[in-house]
């Protein structure tokens, strides 16, 4: 089986503007070891590098102590962007033609935690939530999982991604928030593997 990396377009249908293949897949030693779907990340390794450009932007990955203070560093809860081609609502089958997006206001852990009574699930510190308890305001659904949750940093151009979507229930539901992956704590396991260098990027993309 030769797996493939698409990138570059907002099509939830074709093949994207790049493709590249997927030399190696490390999933963490500890996924689902504590908790189900704790740890739940995995790195892909690239066949070959991908150039920016403008439909094609990087969003970095910082230790869990600097995104902390975006997530609860401010007097009002930060809103993230998620973004998927999942299927737009509860039970459907249908998946949209574009990427989708949505802003979804990071929710404290205490209350990430009365959303799990009477389940399976726990909150581990890997772990953390977003959304609202509410009918008709959007959500993260069936088909999301793996897509990225996005703030951006004061007064700049660059998005840091915090999370990672993990699991929910009953999408856009007024009884569960949506579960993410959180990207922070696994800073190290990551450098590790992918060894972060002060290479300069080539931002002219930007410029245009």
């Amino acid at each position: 089986m030769f797996l493939v990396s698409r990138t570059g377009s907002i099509s939830c249908t074709s093949s994207g503007e790049l493709r590249r293949g997927i030399k190696s897949i490390t999933i963490h030693p500890q996924f689902n070891k504590t908790a189900q779907y704790d740890s739940n990340i995995a790195l892909l390794e690239l066949s070959e590098p991908v150039e920016y450009s403008d439909n094609v932007r990087p969003a970095c990955v910082q230790d869990y102590s600097k995104i902390e203070r975006l997530m609860i560093g401010s007097s009002s809860p930060p809103q993230g962007k998620a973004v998927g081609c999942g299927v737009l609502r509860e039970g459907s089958r249908q998946q949209p033609e574009f990427l989708q997006q949505i802003y979804m206001p990071y929710v404290q852990r205490y209350d990430c935690e009365e959303g799990l009574e009477g389940t399976n699930y726990r909150i581990t510190e890997n772990t953390f939530c977003a959304g609202q308890k509410k009918r008709r305001v959007g959500d993260v659904c069936a088909g999301d999982s793996g897509g990225g949750f996005m703030i951006e940093t004061p007064d700049t151009f660059q998005w840091v991604l915090a999370g990672i979507v993990s699991f929910g229930f009953q999408c856009d539901s007024p009884d569960h928030y949506s579960y993410f992956t959180n990207v922070g704590k696994f800073y190290g396991w990551i450098d590790g593997i992918a060894k972060f260098t002060d290479e300069k990027v080539n931002i002219d993309f930007l410029k245009n």
